[in-house]
């Protein structure tokens, strides 16, 4: 069996775009609930969708060094969106008895990041073609 190498310019990149995407996360996590679902957790979710798309396409058309894309994506992207919250929030409500609630932020946040997603890679796919 063969010893992995480890990339350090990678984990660096990560390192660094991680620290970058918590930052901008808890810098959401101030933004108020509208009809008691959490604003914050919904912009994170739905704007790292976009982005991520985005950045997919975007690395079709304009390979990045490996360790820029994967900070980017894992780094930045995988700090700054939380599934771990979207599924406590949504437990939390569900508890509270505020079923209606709940599924609106569950299925808002699903079907928000796929259009997101969506239109980023559409975007991406767009602006930037060889």
């Amino acid at each position: 069996m063969s010893t992995p190498v480890v990339d350090w310019q990678t984990i660096l990149s990560i390192s660094g775009f991680a620290m970058l995407g918590a930052l901008g996360r808890y810098g959401c996590s101030f933004l108020p609930a509208i009809f008691n679902i959490p604003m914050g957790t919904v912009l994170v979710n739905v704007l790292g969708s976009f982005l991520l798309g985005f950045l997919t396409a975007f690395c079709v058309a304009h390979p990045l060094p490996p360790s820029v894309k994967t900070g980017l994506s894992t780094g930045f992207l995988g700090a700054f969106t939380t599934f771990s919250t979207f599924s406590v929030e949504n437990a939390t409500l569900i508890q509270e008895q505020a079923t209606f609630t709940a599924g609106l932020n569950m299925i808002g946040q699903v079907v928000g990041g796929i259009a997101c997603a969506l239109l980023g890679l559409h975007l991406g796919a767009r602006w930037f073609q060889p």
